[in-house]
Order: structure tokens, then C-alpha cells, then sequence
């Protein structure tokens, strides 16, 4: 029997499309599976209820020095630095999680003791990137348990925030009717929002005297103002193009950052 965490976990949309957009990123020229790892990070909720609402890519390689038993490694510096940017947008944000693709064919072994030892995660995901965002999800999710300096994995239960993906977790899903339209567009609209909040943090912070980059913010500025026109005919459809365009420019801050160190 399994036993689970004391506290609800819950998994923001955003996350698994963060992780769908790295992932198309590395493919887009070949058919190989790779190997992605991503860590994430909780919001600010009440004791029993832990939101992973963000996450950021760990730089990760493979390690040849025993040809027979390559192992994945992670660049620690390089992800300091990404996660130094995280909380300096975001400070209410802390490390938690760990999400992991086709772990079927990487061990990743090494890559979650390390971040577990370095940054106290408790919880270990596993994902397989669909571009499809209606199909069946196929999410796993384990709590971190360390046992006699060994880590044991135990399952655990999850709820999908702010989404009608179904999943793939041995329940019914259920979904809104359309006597509940109204309360979706609601929720719809707040999640536009926070989203425009969460641009301006990134704004705040590259206006700084240290980090001004007028492309970015430009960029940044230019889709705030689409945002705050307001609901459309097809607000889902804008929501995903405008979460698309914000992965696009998390990732042109991540790399300015990087060149600029």
C-alpha cells in the first residue's frame, strides 16, 4: 500500500507548458528522445497545499568518464545563476520539485540525489512532452523520502491547476459543463492577470541599472499591452499564444543573462 504526502500537490498548466516548449526546442531537428530535467518551484499557499507553479530548465550533460556507465550531471554554477534570476523576479517563490523526461532511457539517478541534497526537494515528477495538451496526460508523481542516507520514492497524489487536461492517474476526469462557462472565463481572465504580474516582476528587475536590456523589455512591454485588452471570442486560444510568447522571452532573459556574466 502506498503512502502519500500529507500535504495536497498541485501542478500549474504553466509548468507543463514551460516543459513542452524546452523539450519541441531540443527535437525540432531530429526524432531522438532526450533528456530534459527541470526544477521547480512552489508559490505561496497554505500549510496542507503545495502549488508548483514554476519551473526552470537544469542545465544537464552527460558524464563519459566511465564509457560503459555514462551518467547525467548537471552544471550547479550555471543553474545557481538561473535560479538567483527566478527569485530575484520572484522572491516568494522556493525550490520543491523536480520534473524529469523519458526516464526510461536517462539515469537520472545522480541529477536527483544532488538537487535533493543541495536545494531539499521533496518531490520527484515524471512527464513524457506531448504537443497535444488535450490528450491523456502522462504525469507521475512521487514524494521524496530519505531513509538511512538512501532516497526511496513513494506515490503521490496531484491535482492539475487551472486546466481541463485529463489525467492519466487511475480516477475519473471530470470536467466543467456548460452551466459553469461563466466560471471558467472567470478563472480564464484571473489566470491573464497573474500573468501580467508576473511580467512586470520581470520588467522591475531588467529595468534595474545593472540589467537593462531594451529588446527584452520592449518585447515584454508590447505583450502586457496585448494582454490588458481584455477578453476575446477565443480567450483560451490567446491565453496559450501569450504563455508560448512568455516561455519565449523567459528563455532570451535566461540566455541574455548568461552572456552577460
Amino acid at each position: 500500500m502506498l503512502n502519500f504526502l500529507t500535504v495536497s500537490i498541485k501542478v500549474h498548466k504553466l509548468v507543463l507548458l514551460e516543459a513542452n516548449y524546452h523539450y519541441e526546442l531540443l527535437s525540432r531537428d531530429d526524432n531522438i528522445r532526450h533528456a530534459q530535467c527541470m526544477l521547480l518551484f512552489k508559490g505561496k499557499t497554505d500549510e496542507k497545499t503545495v502549488l508548483l507553479m514554476k519551473s526552470v530548465l537544469v542545465p544537464t550533460n552527460l558524464d563519459c568518464e566511465d564509457s560503459n556507465n555514462p551518467r547525467l550531471q548537471y552544471d550547479a554554477e550555471q543553474l545557481d545563476r538561473r535560479i538567483s534570476l527566478i527569485c530575484e523576479t520572484n522572491p516568494e517563490l522556493i525550490p520543491y520539485g523536480i520534473m524529469v523526461l523519458n526516464e526510461d532511457l536517462f539515469d537520472y539517478a545522480n541529477v536527483i540525489k544532488k538537487l535533493h541534497r543541495d536545494y531539499h526537494i521533496q518531490v520527484l515528477l515524471y512527464y513524457q512532452p506531448q504537443s497535444d495538451m488535450n490528450k491523456r496526460l502522462n504525469l507521475k508523481v512521487y514524494s521524496i523520502i530519505e531513509k538511512n542516507k538512501k532516497l526511496c520514492f513513494e506515490r503521490a497524489d496531484y491535482q492539475l491547476e487551472n486546466t481541463e487536461i485529463q489525467i492519466d492517474d487511475g480516477t475519473s476526469s471530470i470536467r466543467q459543463d456548460s452551466s459553469e462557462e461563466g466560471g471558467r472565463i472567470g478563472e480564464e481572465t484571473r489566470f491573464v492577470q497573474r500573468l501580467i504580474e508576473e511580467i512586470n516582476r520581470m520588467i522591475n528587475y531588467l529595468e534595474g541599472p545593472d540589467n537593462a536590456n531594451p529588446e527584452v523589455i520592449r518585447h515584454i512591454s508590447l505583450l502586457v499591452s496585448q494582454l490588458r485588452k481584455g477578453a476575446t471570442e477565443d480567450i483560451e486560444g490567446e491565453t496559450m499564444d501569450k504563455e508560448c510568447e512568455i516561455n519565449a522571452l523567459n528563455i532570451m532573459s535566461e540566455q541574455w543573462e548568461m552572456s552577460s556574466l
